[in-house]
């Protein structure tokens, strides 16, 4: 039987390692799904993990991160918008619009 500290123990792991995956896939993962499948849980409970921890959505950490690094390339890269949108594997610019 788990005790209550296991499970907070494998919630932090988990959203630990969640964190690390959107840093290191960010450009070519953009769904929550992606990220459950790397994880071995399902997207509804990576969901409701991170909401429960961090009071966002996983879909929500993953565009912040989006978000972070496109603001990175506007101010220092000299990067039009669609090459940006290009850099972080937006197939069609106005998606890259729409979250940004």
């Amino acid at each position: 039987m788990m005790k209550k500290t296991d499970v907070v123990n494998y919630n932090s792991v988990l959203l630990k390692n969640f964190i690390q995956l959107i840093n290191l896939h960010f450009r070519e993962k953009k769904l929550t799904k992606d990220y459950a499948a790397l994880l071995y849980v399902t997207p509804n409970h990576l969901n409701a993990l991170s909401k429960d921890v961090t009071g966002r959505s996983a879909g929500e950490l993953i565009r912040e991160r989006i978000i972070l690094e496109a603001k990175r390339l506007l101010v220092n890269a000299q990067m039009n918008i669609s090459e940006i949108a290009a850099e972080l594997s937006f197939e069609r610019q106005f998606l890259f619009h729409e979250i940004f």
